[in-house]
């Protein structure tokens, strides 16, 4: 086995996936600035989020969190989020767009290395943040209020944060995978997080020993030897719980037997054959498929513990007997859903690029997020999911309305990204128990939203400006409430 070293400093180039993960970014924690070109440059880049954080009140601006994105010691672009999760990348030192990200994830850039270097960055600052604290966010333009005052006085005594800074510390830790304390019940999976995993904890079978690394990424990419099973399950021994174990589409996958104690395991983009999914150790709790033009899971073991499958597919069949631990499904490409309604106590279904014209009625699901649904005139299906009490919708491409909001007799939070391309709002005043409503990245005034007066308890509005948002609030007479969290745990790989 053997261990793949960063590749060296240069300008940033347009390479594939794997060659871009030579070059690790990382998220370098930077104060706001105070004064000169500096904060004129950043008051540039940042827009109207900073509207909307000072709309906050006195301490807003603690919901922005700015960056340097370095390779090495060098920094290439300049990023500020907006409650961690939403912003623009710029070139460093220049208003000049590169990426952003919106709801915890990178896009805007046809650039897909650049995206996967950015997820990978943001996953590993997330990681890592929970145990450090922010440098102090002082305001731009306007006094020091006594909340920032104390977090301030807390932060002299802190030495420079450096997320994810390599170290002798793997980069994936023991939590480095799933943040417990912010996910919801049904995705507190202890297990590595694919995204984090750069290129020194990277093992290829067959290689080298490896022998150093603890924590990270085994790749076996092609039919392994005899000797290479046996020396996997010796190297295994002791770290298996600590490993992604991602398998090319070439190797069988009796393979799995030899891989007890391993929790996730992704299996490469074009496998046809599936049978094998017999030998999958119970171990696993999670698995990820990638890019495959139909799935059968019915050859999983009856028993599996799997919790969390993440897949690209356009159907899947099988399996649901199988699968009584399954509670996450975050699915890519689906072309026929149904098959989501077979695992008895999924509780987070999350639709990604679908093409399904009808929601799969799944009764035990409570989280509903879709992102980008293509052929959805409207969420036709949502009545049949009585226990759902979370709905996210993200950038709608021909949706009309929302649909039978009225029949979600649970539904307390709304999340809607991109608003605007939605045909008409009218439904969300037919939701009987609505509570919470946020509305990002859209180029809408508050109109549809008013009739909601008197109803909701909080809500999040980023609108056409941060005036007409903080208006919204205002005649609403509700709190800033923010309604989505990073979902990583959903798309890792």
């Amino acid at each position: 086995m053997t261990t793949k070293r960063g590749a060296g400093h240069g300008k940033p180039v347009r390479r594939s996936v794997e060659s871009r993960r030579e070059e690790v970014l990382r998220f370098h924690l930077v104060p706001l600035p105070k004064g000169g070109a500096r904060e004129a440059l950043w008051r540039a880049q940042v827009g109207p989020l900073l509207d909307q954080a000072l709309a906050d009140g006195p301490d807003g601006l603690s919901l922005l969190t700015r960056f340097e994105v370095r390779a090495a010691e060098v920094t290439r672009y300049d990023l500020t989020l907006f409650c961690d999760d939403d912003g623009a990348v710029y070139r460093h030192g220049t208003t000049e767009l590169v990426a952003s990200f919106s709801q915890g994830g990178a896009t805007g850039s046809e650039d897909h290395a650049l995206l996967d270097a950015l997820n990978a960055a943001h996953a590993t600052w997330r990681a890592t943040s929970k145990s450090k604290s922010k440098p102090s966010a002082k305001p731009v333009a306007k006094p020091q209020s006594k909340a920032e005052a104390k977090a301030d006085s807390k932060a002299g005594s802190r030495a420079e944060a450096r997320p994810g800074s390599r170290s002798d510390t793997p980069a994936v830790g023991p939590s480095s995978s799933v943040e417990a304390a912010s996910l919801p019940d049904s995705v507190r999976v202890e297990v590595p997080r694919y995204a984090t995993i750069f290129a020194p904890n990277i093992v290829e079978l067959g290689k080298a020993s490896g022998a150093k690394v603890s924590a990270g990424l085994l790749r076996i990419g092609a039919a392994p030897s005899a000797k290479e099973l046996e020396s996997l399950a010796t190297w295994l021994a002791g770290r298996a719980s600590r490993f992604v174990v991602e398998l090319g589409n070439g190797v069988p996958l009796e393979v799995l037997a030899h891989l007890e104690g391993v929790p996730f395991v992704v299996l490469g983009a074009g496998r046809a054959e599936w049978k094998g999914l017999a030998h999958l150790p119970r171990s696993v709790r999670r698995l990820s498929i990638r890019k495959a033009k139909d799935v059968s899971l019915a050859a999983l073991p009856h028993g599996s513990r799997i919790s969390s499958i993440d897949l690209e597919a356009p159907r899947v069949s099988g399996g649901e007997a199988s699968l009584g631990a399954l509670e996450t499904l975050a699915w890519t490409g689906a072309e026929d859903a149904s098959w989501a309604s077979g695992p008895p106590r999924l509780r987070e279904l999350a639709l990604r690029s679908a093409k399904i014209t009808c929601l799969p009625a799944c009764e035990s699901v409570e989280r509903l997020l879709v992102f980008k649904p293509s052929a959805l005139k409207t969420l036709r299906g949502i009545e049949r999911m009585p226990r759902l009490s979370y709905l996210r919708v993200d950038h709608p491409a021909g949706m009309e309305r929302l649909g039978a909001l009225s029949e979600c007799r649970a539904l307390e939070t709304i999340h809607l990204t991109a608003a605007h391309r939605i045909g008409s709002l009218v439904d969300l005043a037919s939701a009987p128990k609505l509570r919470r409503l946020g509305v990002i990245q859209s180029q809408l005034d508050g109109a549809p939203f008013v009739g909601l007066k008197g109803r909701l308890e909080g809500g999040s509005f980023q609108l056409k400006s941060g005036t007409l948002g903080r208006a919204l609030l205002a005649e609403l007479g509700v709190p800033f409430v923010k309604t989505h969290e990073v979902e990583g745990h959903l798309f890792d790989t």
